[in-house]
């Protein structure tokens, strides 16, 4: 698998501490760029370039935490922060703007009423991707 560009998606959980190191492991060889990006859900009754103070603030840690991952491997990123309606569609645009080989997303593991959910970012981006797309998983805690 050839790759030159990597499109991770970071939320501020658990998950983006490996799905960054994951990235930054696949990209050393071919020496690819790395974009990692936090998406705003804006609601609807909101303009879409509304500021979100404690968003926009709990998006900046998780992208300055995904640099300072970055870093400790010694390895640079791009970090960009998108608002959008919805984040599935906001990422597939983000990779085929950035032209992206894949999109590496972390989720933690969430069983609701017993029953396995992906959410509905994640269905999406499987289904729109113009690339492939690469699941990480944290493990039950």
């Amino acid at each position: 698998m050839k790759l030159e560009r990597i499109l991770v998606t970071v939320s501020g959980k658990d998950a983006d501490t490996e799905a960054v190191r994951l990235a930054c492991d696949l990209a050393k060889k071919p020496k690819a760029k790395i974009y990692v990006v936090y998406v705003i859900e804006v609601k609807r009754s909101l303009p879409l370039d509304a500021v979100i103070d404690a968003e926009i603030r709990v998006a900046e840690e998780a992208l300055a935490h995904a640099e300072d991952v970055a870093s400790d491997m010694d390895y640079e990123i791009e970090t960009d922060l998108i608002q959008g309606r919805d984040a599935g569609p906001a990422i597939v645009d983000e990779a085929m703007d950035k032209e992206v080989d894949l999109i590496l997303m972390g989720f933690t593991h969430k069983k609701r009423f017993g029953v396995f959910n992906l959410g509905r970012v994640i269905p999406y981006v499987l289904e729109e991707a113009p690339c492939r797309v690469l699941l990480f998983r944290e493990p039950m805690k």
